[in-house]
């Protein structure tokens, strides 16, 4: 399951429909139809913008599960993260962000 934009993961209400695509690096089709399936599977609903008639926020609704529930590893890769001294994990930020600078930008 993907994960909750960053603003809903912070524990604000909603977000942005527009802004959860780009946070997943995902078109906006893409983004329309993972929308879709997540609302008809019950994980969230469309609220219209009250000052924007042309967008919408993506609320979570009430019980949608949280990430630990449903992805088997969580629980273990927070553990693993845990165990980090603080001055090896900024290291390992460092090696994973350069990294990814190596891949290419398969973005939309």
């Amino acid at each position: 399951m993907p994960s909750a934009p960053p603003q809903l993961r912070q524990g604000r209400s909603r977000a942005r429909r527009s802004g959860s695509g780009s946070t997943l690096g995902i078109s906006t089709s893409s983004t329309t139809s993972l929308l879709d399936r997540l609302e008809v599977a019950g994980f969230l609903t469309r609220v219209p913008n009250p000052t924007d008639r042309r967008s919408s926020f993506v609320q979570l609704t009430p019980g949608t599960p949280d990430r630990n529930d449903t992805d088997p590893l969580a629980p273990h890769i927070a553990a693993l993260c845990a165990g980090v001294p603080q001055a090896d994990a900024a290291a390992i930020a460092r090696f994973l962000t350069d990294l990814a600078a190596l891949t290419p930008d398969t973005t939309p």
